[in-house]
């Protein structure tokens, strides 16, 4: 057993904390001024303030030369009747007076510095008022602010070295020095005899001093904070804070009915207020009974005359240090009265739940106005992390977002739930996004994610939350994606070649048509692409764009971009991206009008050799960005692939209109070709159960007219195939339908399509 003194936490202003080799006769000025009709003021040397006569260094107002290095205390004495310190400042920009009105009657002079240049003190008071206030508690809390309550249970292990500051509570709500009250600390270690401390300031660590051993990581004791009023400066009578049970105390463990203990209840349920922050209506919060404890339990209700209150939601909280609290601002949507409890929760093994603390009862009184939803929703991806990004319309009562995130595994399932984030007070444009964490993906895995989010309101009074927005568009990640991830995570701008050339490695393992898919479908080379294009970047493999002379006046080198050709180099190896005329010469189909041939592929910059070779495709897809020539109309452009099996694969590619290029993703090089479609047009109508269409085709070419009808879930119920020759009027009659939709193919290759909730042709 050991007995321990408590410490009284003083706040210390050192003006200089470094070391000086003063001459023995230099000294520095030390200026008070005061008014001496109001107060007495005394400079000591604070190396003799232990001594029964201290050495007085400067007494009254005026200037005095003091040595230097010497150590300054300051008292300030004789305060006259009806007055208090209203100022203490130090070299003007010093301000002490919080920390000397708060110590210095009660521990004598005050710590001043040490001489190291001049000093200036200024002491200023003021009448005290006439109507003073009462002295109505005493709390203990963890800051001198006084915004956080001490835990009402403090284990010494979590707090070793925590001090607690007692306060007293005043009728006019203010915070005042500690000269008004005479407060000091006593203890307990059975419940019900208390014994005084000593120590009279307002501060203490935990274990106070003692006439009995006490031992701070066993011993359980409980502490209060005692305030007499002093008559000078405020009235009323002693009084006692709430009790701090340290080491569990000596009396407040309960028990269930099964014996297991309870755990501490919550407290300071507030309503409407983040502890230390802005009013909030719709938040609710407390304090926690001792830190790290556990889980939390917050359930809001309802109540309703005559009936049982209705639960109207609740949430689980963990990890805090001093405080919880939640948002549930979107769940008041009705006028009424509203209370909420909270519940420290158990394990149901060691410990039981708490008692559930219930706050006090909250009126609402629904407003009219409603916030306007989020808009423009898309997805990123950059630096390994998916981003959900929306905007919306600047509002001062904008006050965080409720984002919940969707998930299908393939596009024909309805998406569901799979996880929600939120983020809580003032926001501002540059807060309009939300990352999605990865253990949504973990969970959920590949397939399609989508999110909607609605703004929170800051003053549910004002205006109620907005209503979800529309749904985003789906983003794909795929296991490919996961998997690049993955190796992209083990990498840094530090990894080494090594590790590097092991990454390349793993990517070349990967499905090439997966992978290809995957670039492709990464639109802005945030994802699989760019992912690929840093490991290209970070291998210093990115090769030289090579258009000959052939090309040169059709195609700019200067537009062409590509990403993950250099991967496909093997160690040593320099490759060069080479657009040439084309190999072979090709008959193209009558439905193109305007076309250009060339040729692409990726060669050892040495040999010049393909780096193909015998192989049928590329170890790593290479995705291509080109310009499209003059003369050819973007929107009707298809890339045309001439495969060296004699085939000719139609792609898609990707239009950027604006700038002018195409983009697409390639496993296999040889003669391509632009190809501009001649025109075709469809016009499709339906009335009642007649549909009716008018189709021109390019001259001498042949194509399918679909046709497909929906019910009103969706569901297909009836399709017609109509060959169509060079063009042709006609209607045919189909069954009722809710919705129908029109194709037009060619080879395979869509011309047009039509559909009834938006009639008219969309031309491919």
């Amino acid at each position: 057993m050991k007995k321990l003194t408590s410490i009284l936490l003083c706040v210390m202003l050192v003006l200089t904390l470094m070391p000086a080799a003063f001459a023995a006769d230099e000294t520095y000025t030390l200026t008070l001024y005061y008014d001496d009709s109001l107060c007495t003021v005394t400079v000591f040397d604070e190396t003799t303030m232990q001594n029964d006569s201290p050495t007085v260094l400067k007494k009254g107002s005026g200037s005095v030369d003091i040595p230097a290095d010497t150590a300054l205390a300051l008292q300030i004495s004789n305060i006259k009747k009806g007055y208090r310190i209203q100022e203490v400042r130090v070299n003007t920009y010093f301000d002490r007076t919080y920390d000397f009105v708060r110590q210095s009657k009660k521990s004598g002079a005050m710590y001043l510095g040490t001489v190291s240049s001049d000093f200036y003190v200024q002491i200023e008071l003021e009448p005290i008022p006439e109507e003073l206030p009462v002295l109505e508690g005493a709390g203990i809390y963890f800051d001198e602010n006084m915004v956080y309550p001490a835990a009402q249970n403090i284990g010494y292990e979590d707090e070793p070295n925590l001090a607690l500051l007692g306060e007293g509570i005043y009728s006019d709500g203010e915070q005042h020095p500690a000269y008004y009250a005479d407060g000091h600390w006593q203890y307990s270690v059975d419940g019900e005899t208390w014994y005084d401390n000593d120590l009279t300031g307002p501060y203490v660590f935990l274990i106070p001093d003692a006439p009995i051993e006490i031992d701070p990581e066993t011993d359980a004791y409980d502490l209060r904070y005692v305030m007499s009023p002093n008559e000078d400066y405020c009235t009323g009578e002693t009084v006692y804070s709430d009790v701090i049970h340290i080491n569990s105390g000596t009396s407040h463990i309960e028990y269930d009915e099964n014996g297991l203990p309870m755990l501490d209840e919550p407290f300071g349920l507030k309503w409407g207020e983040m502890w230390g922050g802005e009013p909030f209506p719709g938040y609710v919060s407390h304090l926690i009974p001792r830190r790290n404890q556990g889980v939390y339990r917050i359930a809001v209700y309802r109540e309703i005359e005559g009936e049982e209150p209705e639960e109207i939601d609740w949430s689980d909280f963990s990890g805090a240090n001093d405080h919880i609290y939640d948002v549930f601002v979107p769940d008041f949507e009705e006028s009424g009265d509203y209370y909420f409890t909270a519940v420290t929760v158990g394990d149901y093994t060691e410990y039981a739940d708490s008692r559930a603390a219930v706050s006090e009862t909250w009126h609402f009184d629904a407003p009219e106005e409603r916030l306007d939803a989020p808009y423009g929703l898309f997805w990123s991806y950059e630096d390994g992390e998916y981003t959900m990004n929306w905007d919306y319309d600047e509002t001062e009562l904008a006050g965080g977002t409720d984002t919940v995130i969707l998930f299908a595994p393939d596009l024909d399932t309805e998406p569901i739930f799979a996880g929600e984030v939120g983020t809580a007070g003032k926001l501002t444009f540059k807060d309009t996004n939300s990352d999605l964490p990865d253990f949504y993906i973990e969970e959920n895995g590949a397939g399609y994610y989508y999110f909607k989010v609605r703004l929170f309101s800051s003053d549910i009074t004002t205006a109620l939350c907005s209503d979800f927005s529309e749904m985003s568009e789906p983003m794909f990640i795929s296991d490919v994606s996961m998997e690049l991830n993955t190796i992209m995570d083990a990498l840094s701008e530090e990894s080494t070649p090594e590790e590097i050339e092991d990454a390349i490695a793993q990517v070349r393992e990967i499905n090439t048509d997966e992978l290809a898919a995957c670039m492709a479908a990464d639109k802005y080379d945030e994802q699989a692409a760019g992912n690929i294009g840093w490991l290209e970047q970070m291998s210093g493999k990115v090769p030289d764009i090579v258009v000959t002379d052939a090309m040169s006046e059709t195609i700019s080198e200067g537009a062409v971009d590509i990403i993950g050709a250099g991967l496909n180099a093997d160690a040593g190896q320099k490759l060069v991206f080479k657009i040439d005329e084309a190999q072979s010469t090709h008959v193209l189909p009558l439905m193109y009008k305007n076309t250009v041939s060339f040729s692409m592929d990726v060669v050892d910059a040495e040999t010049n050799e393909s780096v193909l070779g015998d192989r049928d495709e590329l170890s790593v897809p290479v995705k291509v960005t080109l310009p499209v020539p003059e003369g050819i109309n973007i929107d009707f452009l298809d890339i045309l692939h001439h495969r060296a099996d004699g085939t000719t694969e139609h792609i898609q590619p990707y239009r950027d209109r604006e700038n002018g290029t195409v983009t697409f993703v390639l496993t296999h090089f040889s003669d391509f070709a632009f190809a501009e479609r001649a025109p075709a047009s469809m016009d499709v109508t339906l009335d009642g159960a007649t549909l009716s269409y008018d189709i021109t085709l390019p001259e001498g070419e042949n194509a399918d007219f679909i046709v497909a009808l929906y019910d009103e879930n969706g569901a297909m119920t009836e399709s017609r195939v109509v060959k169509i020759t060079s063009s042709v009027s006609d209607s045919m009659t189909l069954a009722e339908a809710n919705e129908y939709k029109a194709f037009l193919l060619l080879d395979g290759v869509p011309l047009a399509e039509a559909w009834s909730s938006a009639p008219g042709m969309i031309l491919r």
